[in-house]
């Protein structure tokens, strides 16, 4: 199952304890260790923006790869951000050498089933 992290310490800290905090800090901790990702709640944000984000997701990466490529701004990690296909990230690969393989894992893990797009915000001068 997918964790459920209410971040609403954060976000309406008057309301909430230090020991809340931390307890969100613990629950975001074992749904990132456990199952690498969680679903939020308590941000505040307006829940039809999140239905529309959620629309334009399932619309833009449920579109044809070539339509998604266009958004390709050049390899994995560039300042731009952008779309990452399928096969190219490997979280796997993004450890240090202190892990119990020694870092073997760093060049022998297989990429990660997933496409991602990663918005950068606007720079302004």
């Amino acid at each position: 199952a997918v964790p459920t992290v209410d971040i609403s310490p954060f976000t309406a800290p008057a309301a909430h304890s230090d020991a809340a905090r931390r307890a969100v800090g613990q629950e975001w901790d074992a749904a990132m260790t456990n199952v690498g990702f969680a679903m939020i709640t308590g941000h505040g944000v307006d829940p039809a923006i999140v239905d529309a984000l959620r629309r334009g997701a399932h619309s833009f990466f449920g579109g044809p790869a070539a339509s998604k490529q266009k958004y390709c701004y050049g390899p994995y990690g560039n300042p731009l951000g952008g779309f990452t296909g399928m096969g190219v990230e490997a979280v796997a690969r993004s450890r240090d050498d202190h892990g119990s393989d020694g870092g073997a894992t760093q060049t022998t893990a297989l990429p990660d089933l997933v496409e991602s797009f990663v918005f950068k915000p606007e720079e302004t001068t």
